[in-house]
């Protein structure tokens, strides 16, 4: 009996395992169909995308004979040229000539006059490489005071701020004097209009100065000739 009731359970048990692996074998093919048919539509639906694009490609892409068929087929992107950079006028602060001299804005130069060979003085307004790549200078030229003891020796104290030149010139053509003085009228930024009125500025006291001078003087003679009467 005990020995039959042992075979019955084992033979239960071998069936139950029989069925579970029927089971598991009938659950497999379903379940490894759904996965198949994802990736063959997956799959599909590449290699539809990739022959519409290869297509596109062929249609719209101009053979070159004398290229491979590789670079004219499978590059995307076409090499191109850099553009070229267009000549324009650029300005600087600082800027060196052809003999090595640094000149900043705001710098004392001076320039020879071609009638008499003497230097006249200007202070750089600006720096500028035009589109042929010559350095040219703007320039705020400096007029000497009646003070000024040699018109053709900078001094900061005795020399205005006069004209502001609206022609460029050439930064060889320039002889360094020195960087820009430590004086408010040379440190500030001179506009066209107000070196025109800074020029008729220092003018007007001239005249007012030598109509000084004049008045004085002749007053002086009357004086002198009032004295004379009360005496006689």
């Amino acid at each position: 009996m005990g020995a039959s009731s042992n075979l019955n359970t084992t033979s239960l048990h071998g069936n139950g395992k029989k069925k579970n692996g029927k089971q598991k074998r009938h659950e497999e093919p379903h379940s490894t169909g759904i996965v198949a048919r994802r990736t063959y539509a997956r799959n599909a639906a590449r290699m539809a995308k990739f022959n519409s694009n290869f297509r596109r490609t062929l249609e719209n892409t101009v053979v070159n004979k004398y290229a491979s068929r590789r670079t004219s087929l499978f590059k995307s992107s076409r090499p191109m040229k850099a553009p070229k950079r267009r000549a324009t006028v650029r300005t600087h602060q600082q800027l060196y000539d052809q003999e090595g001299r640094l000149f900043r804005v705001g710098d004392i130069v001076s320039l020879l006059d071609e009638e008499d060979g003497m230097p006249y003085f200007a202070q750089i307004r600006g720096l500028v490489t035009d589109s042929y790549g010559d350095q040219k200078v703007a320039l705020n030229w400096l007029i000497p005071l009646k003070s000024a003891s040699d018109e053709h020796y900078f001094d900061p104290n005795h020399f205005a701020h006069g004209i502001s030149d609206p022609e460029f010139y050439s930064i060889n053509d320039c002889c360094f004097i020195c960087n820009a003085p430590d004086l408010p009228a040379y440190r500030k930024e001179w506009t066209p209009r107000e070196c025109a009125e800074e020029q008729l500025k220092y003018e007007m006291e001239e005249r007012l100065r030598d109509l000084q001078a004049v008045a004085s003087s002749e007053l002086r003679f009357l004086d002198g000739s009032l004295v004379k009467k009360c005496k006689k």
